[in-house]
C-alpha cells in the first residue's frame, strides 16, 4: 500500500517546468522510484505466494510477461502523447518532423531552444496527468 501511495505522488511531477531545479526533480523522482520498487516486488511475492508450489515458475513467468506487455503499451501510449504534443506545439509536420533532432538543439537560437523546452515540459506534463486517473485503481487493487 505504501508503494501505491508513493506512486500517487508521482503525479506531482506535473508541477515541474523548464525552470525547475535539479533538487526538485530528484526530490520527486526518489519517491516515484521507491514506489515502483515497492510495488513490483510486492506483486511478484503475492503471485508466488498464491500459486501452487509446482506452478510458481509459470505464475512468475506470466506476471513478468504481462508486466513487460504493460511496459511496452505504456511506453507506446505515453511516447505518442509526448511526440504528438511537441510536434503540435512546435508546428512540425511531415518531413520536418522526421528531420527534427533534439540532439542538435544546442546549435539553435536561444528563443527556439526555450520554445522546444517548453513544448517538451508541456508534453511530459500531459503524459503524467493522463496516467493519474488509473491511480485510485492501483491503490485499491491491494484490497481485492
Amino acid at each position: 500500500i505504501l508503494g501505491s501511495g508513493l506512486l500517487s505522488l508521482g503525479g506531482l511531477m506535473s508541477l515541474l517546468d523548464e525552470n525547475s531545479t535539479f533538487g526538485a526533480e530528484v526530490g520527486l523522482l526518489i519517491p516515484a522510484g521507491m514506489a515502483v520498487g515497492f510495488t513490483l516486488q510486492t506483486f511478484l511475492l503475492m503471485v508466488q505466494a498464491s500459486a501452487p508450489k509446482k506452478e510458481i515458475a509459470a505464475a512468475t513467468a506470466g506476471l513478468n510477461f504481462f508486466r513487460s506487455i504493460g511496459f511496452v503499451i505504456g511506453i507506446a501510449v505515453f511516447g505518442s502523447i509526448v511526440n504528438n504534443t511537441v510536434a503540435n506545439d512546435l508546428g512540425i509536420t511531415g518531413d520536418a518532423l522526421k528531420s527534427f533532432s533534439v540532439s542538435s538543439l544546442h546549435l539553435a537560437p536561444l528563443p527556439f531552444q526555450a520554445m522546444v523546452k517548453h513544448a517538451y515540459v508541456k508534453a511530459i506534463d500531459l503524459a503524467f496527468l493522463s496516467r493519474s486517473p488509473s491511480e485510485p485503481h492501483h491503490l485499491f487493487s491491494h484490497y481485492s
